[in-house]
Formats: structure tokens, sequence, C-alpha cells
């Protein structure tokens, strides 16, 4: 437990409690011991011996306070392992034990059992509710996000507005330049598709002047066989033709 004093309590006396810390549960105290790797902590340094103590139970923390003075010991929820109840058959007082993580053990003296139960419970609620986990979750989204820049105060008002704008024009201007490059670089080309359209162009006239000449070949075969040795077309008798 550490020991708290001064600005961590109140004008009323009462501890300070977190902007999510709720309070469960509160109660008066007969006595309290607490052991550390089986040695007995008096904390006289901190409670008069004769004043009375008030235990706290919130949703991130435990308190032992002394009344009417700002002093106590605050424990975190975390560091809690287990608690239990113990009764005497010789004395009407109960008491809480609490074990904590890493070593250690607290005890608390109730003058009732009905009392000890009513914080035992608050305590137990409070410990099932892991408050602690939550918050601890909230703080890490909310620092991924500020990273990502979501809560960069350059980005809102009329700064934030002149930024967006100059960038989206940079972006602009980086597509246009990329385009430009693209068409400097077809028009640098262009000669060479030209030629080449040009030499296709050649080549297939070629191709159809033989087929031509192919199909030619094979009409005189044709016509030799019916013993016409020199057919007369306008190709070959030019004016001619017309006169016959």
């Amino acid at each position: 437990m550490k020991k708290i004093t001064g600005d961590k309590f109140t004008k009323s006396g009462l501890p300070k409690l977190g902007e999510e810390e709720l309070e469960y549960g509160m109660q008066s105290l007969v006595g309290f011991a607490s052991t550390c790797d089986g040695v007995q902590m008096l904390h006289d340094d901190i409670f008069d011996k004769k004043a009375s103590r008030i235990l706290y139970v919130t949703n991130l923390h435990l308190f032992l306070v002394e009344e009417d003075a700002t002093v106590g010991l605050r424990l975190e929820l975390r560091q809690i392992g287990e608690f239990r109840g113990e009764d005497s058959f010789w004395s009407r007082k109960s008491q809480m034990c609490v074990t904590v993580r890493g070593g250690g053990t607290m005890t608390f003296l109730f003058e009732s059992k009905a009392l000890r139960d009513k914080i035992q419970a608050a305590l137990g609620q409070a410990l099932k509710t892991k408050a602690w986990v939550r918050i601890e979750e909230e703080a890490a989204r909310r620092a991924r996000e500020m990273e990502k820049g979501r809560f960069d105060a350059g980005n809102a008002g009329v700064t934030g507005i002149l930024r967006r704008v100059e960038e989206r024009r940079t972006k602009r201007d980086e597509v246009l330049g990329a385009a430009f490059t693209e068409l400097d670089t077809l028009m640098a080309h262009a000669k060479d598709l030209v030629r080449i359209a040009e030499q296709l162009r050649n080549h297939q006239s070629r191709v159809n002047r033989r087929e031509g000449n192919a199909e030619d070949a094979e009409l005189e075969e044709y016509l030799l066989s019916m013993g016409i040795a020199s057919p007369v077309t306008k190709a070959t008798a030019g004016l001619l033709f017309y006169k016959q």
C-alpha cells in the first residue's frame, strides 16, 4: 500500500478520486494489521493508535484512512490476489483478510460480521468489474488515434481547411504531371508507331497481290483446258474491247 497525505484528500477529509473512479462502499474499522514477507507492519508513522480508521472501496482502489485526518494508505485493486472473511468463536468482532500479489497480507477488523459482510460484498463487486482494464484499453485507443493524427489540432479550424486544400492541390499536380509525362513518352514514339503501321499495310498489300496472281493463273489454266488459248478481256484488249 502507498501512503497518501495532504493534497490527496478533499476538504472534507475524504480521498480524492480519479475522473473515472467510483465509490462502492465504506466502513469503520476497529483494528488493522498488515504483514510483508512474514513481518508485521505497524504503520506507526502513519496512524495514531487511538484514532478511528475508515475503509473505502472504489472501482480502482482500497483506501484505509484515519478519521478526521488527511493521512492514509492506498492499494490498487489490481494488486489484490484474494480476500476472505474470518470469524472467531470467542469474539463478536469479524475480520477480513486480503492477500496482496507479490507477497503480503492485510487484516481489517470490524465491529460485527454484518458490517464486515457489507464491505466485503462491495469489494467483491468492485473487483468483478475490473474497471482498470477498461480504462487502460481506452487510454491505449486514444493514444493510437493521436498517433494517426485524429486529434491533431493543426487539422482543425481555418488552418486545417487550408492545409487540406493545399494537400489536394499537391496531389492534383502530381497526377497531372504523371499524365503529361506519359503523353510526352507516347509522342516520342509516335513516328515509330506510324512507320510500323505503314510496314504492316505494305506487307498486307503484297500478300493480297500474290493471292490475286494465283487466282489469274488458275483461271488461265481452266480456259486452256477448254481450248481458249488467248482469251480477250478488257485488260488485254484495251479500247479494242469495245470495238469488237
